[in-house]
């Protein structure tokens, strides 16, 4: 029988309390999906055997305040950092959100048309002004890892099934 892969991601945005503009901050979590994490490149899992790995990505100011799943239970496995190597495109734009909080080593490389400088916060990217051009990006995002442990074989009458797994933060 084979066996159906599920996975989800959350992103939450924040702002200031009144709504105004201000920093948007980030919550993610992915299944870890690299050769040489901690689910050996796997993105496949068998029900009553696998316990399979995921990753929590956040900005600073972030900290979860609930993680829950639909069953089973969560293992921390600490923390580590994750080369994101990503192509950012602008198109008449001067800031891009990035998909994982920068954590060190960022560095960049015009491809074709060069903009200028390149500026970053935590979570976004800035040029100097509007521009037209293509940003190859490399730098370290921080993850905390977690393990979903005791799932059975057959769930409420079930072989093939999804676990949720609900995470909340505040800044």
């Amino acid at each position: 029988m084979a066996t159906t892969t599920y996975t989800t991601s959350i992103t939450v945005d924040f702002t200031t309390a009144d709504g105004a503009e201000g920093t948007t901050e980030l919550l993610k979590a992915e299944v870890d999906s690299r050769e040489d994490g901690l689910n050996g490149g796997d993105t496949t899992f068998i029900s009553g055997v696998d316990s399979p790995a995921f990753l929590v990505f956040k900005s600073t100011p972030v900290s979860i305040d609930v993680m829950t799943p639909t069953y089973g239970n969560i293992q921390s496995l600490g923390s580590g950092t994750y080369l994101v190597e990503d192509i950012v495109t602008f198109s008449m734009e001067n800031t891009k959100a990035l998909n994982y909080p920068i954590s060190g080593n960022f560095t960049y490389k015009w491809l074709g048309r060069s903009n200028g400088s390149v500026s970053h916060t935590e979570n976004t990217l800035s040029l100097a002004e509007k521009s037209i051009g293509v940003l190859k990006i490399s730098y370290e995002a921080t993850y905390s890892a977690y393990r979903l442990n005791n799932i059975p074989a057959i769930l409420d009458g079930e072989t093939e099934f999804s676990v949720l797994i609900y995470i909340a933060g505040s800044a």
